[in-house]
């Protein structure tokens, strides 16, 4: 076949010309790297849950491989019904179509296929067109729609429009991360941050360049998260050139921005405000930023409490949902107060030694010397004779899904995966052995429900951190 448009019915590119504005020649280099970027095509509502993707079909494009037909169940006949409907089009008959004939390879590598006036066509190919339209493509597209109101936004230090730009999880990130502030300083923070990072005028002229979206591989994506790592999970990502031309007060000036788009939860964000948060506070950190007094009781108006594990002072106490999740507190407590390398042990599932193994070639016993070495340079630092901890819980936050599947990506290859992510805030208090305060701080651990089983993940970062800090003693009893 020599190009994607050409297996696409006439009546759908003219659908596309008419709604989307976007013609067969700019369609077809940018649905070519689009689909190279191995997308998973959803076009999901209510009506319509797509259950089959192309992440894999562009590799198959021209190979002369067989192709194997078999009968559509009838839910996925209805959805492609739905879908062709929304394009003005019916379908006269319907197929899924494989490499493998065996029918339980239906669900795999599979593609939905409808007959249109005596002709083939993949509905798949048309929801990824349909869908590449929508997001970047056309004078209306999305990103494009996007990143002018972001731009606009910056140059007229419009904080509250950023603000909307983010998805309501990422301020969860800010609350845990910069806790010198509150959610009644963000606003002063950014616009100090983009007066001075920034310094644009007013926008009179704003274009972009629709030709130059570099959509990331796997790979990419993965390094991306882990560079922006704010708890959410980014599915895809997209650079996006824009153009401009400004007046300040040196005159016009011509340039141009790239930005950048992320998948979030089957919804499409510009990730830059995020990254302009994130560095404002940080900044502000170390700047001397005037900031409005903070303000305890009064969150952002687009920040509740329910959806950021809430209030973090000590004016209440909380209980933890699950009693297993308190026994395995005071144990981990507990056995840095003993000073016990195989209390801590006993808190890590068995496959963490293997991970453990990969990241530092250390058999469990090894790290095990390491993490004694650790405890008693601990302890020391605090108290010779000894010390005890005390903890009251504040507050409670189960991870979103985005969370749990950005934690996944690194756990699933360990089978450390968990179900469920529960993030505890507590007042910690350690005292020595006459029982003054050594140290009193805000802290939280995060517990993780691996096949059934709450356990302690810091009690594996701990691991990682003393066989890190104190290889020398790997394999010593001490």
């Amino acid at each position: 076949m020599e190009s994607y448009c050409e297996a696409l019915p006439k009546s759908f590119l003219t659908y596309l010309a008419d709604i989307y504005g976007v013609e067969h020649n700019e369609l077809e280099d940018s649905l070519s790297d689009y689909l190279e970027t191995g997308r998973m095509v959803y076009k999901e509502t209510d009506e319509i849950t797509a259950a089959y993707g192309m992440d894999w079909m562009r590799s198959y494009w021209e190979t002369d491989d067989v192709f194997y037909s078999h009968d559509m169940p009838d839910d996925l006949v209805t959805r492609c019904k739905s879908v062709l409907g929304t394009y003005g089009m019916e379908g006269d008959a319907f197929s899924v179509v494989t490499f493998d004939e065996s029918d339980e390879a239906v669900t795999d590598e599979a593609f939905s296929a409808v007959q249109i006036d005596d002709s083939w066509y993949i509905v798949d190919l048309m929801m990824a067109a349909e869908e590449l339209c929508h997001v970047s493509c056309g004078e209306n597209a999305l990103m494009r729609v996007q990143a002018e109101q972001y731009l606009c936004a910056v140059t007229d230090r419009d904080t509250e429009a950023l603000a909307g730009m983010v998805p309501d999880v990422f301020w969860n990130y800010l609350q845990r991360t910069y806790t010198d502030f509150d959610s009644t300083q963000w606003d002063a923070i950014l616009s100090d941050y983009i007066e001075n990072a920034f310094g644009l005028g007013t926008i009179t002229n704003f274009t972009c360049e629709t030709s130059d979206p570099v959509w990331y591989n796997s790979a990419s994506i993965s390094s991306f998260n882990e560079k922006y790592d704010f708890g959410l999970y980014y599915a895809y990502c997209v650079d996006y050139t824009c153009s401009y031309s400004l007046c300040d007060d040196y005159g016009d000036l011509e340039g141009s921005y790239m930005v950048t788009f992320v998948e979030i939860d089957g919804e499409w964000y510009i990730v830059d405000p995020m990254i302009d948060y994130n560095y404002a506070c940080y900044d502000a950190l170390w700047e001397d930023v005037e900031l409005p007094e903070m303000d305890d009781t009064t969150t952002a108006e687009n920040f509740s409490d329910a959806e950021t594990g809430g209030d973090t002072s000590t004016d209440t106490v909380v209980e933890l949902p699950d009693k297993t999740m308190t026994k395995l507190m005071d144990d981990y407590f507990a056995a840095y107060e003993d000073k016990s390398t195989a209390g801590i042990s006993a808190l890590v599932p068995d496959a963490f030694w293997i991970m453990l193994d990969d990241y530092y070639g250390m058999s469990q016993s090894e790290a095990e010397g390491c993490m004694t070495a650790y405890l008693l340079d601990l302890q020391a630092s605090y108290d010779e004779k000894g010390v005890t901890y005390e903890y009251t819980v504040t507050d409670v936050y189960d991870y979103s899904n985005a969370e749990v599947a950005s934690l996944n990506e690194y756990f699933e290859v360990y089978q450390l995966d968990s179900d469920t992510y529960t993030e505890v805030w507590i007042d910690l208090t350690v005292r020595d052995s006459n029982g003054g305060t050594l140290l009193t701080q805000q802290s939280w651990l995060i517990f993780g429900k691996i096949d059934g089983t709450w356990y302690i993940f810091d009690a594996m970062t701990d691991y990682m951190n003393a066989s890190e800090l104190y290889a020398d003693a790997a394999g010593s009893d001490m």
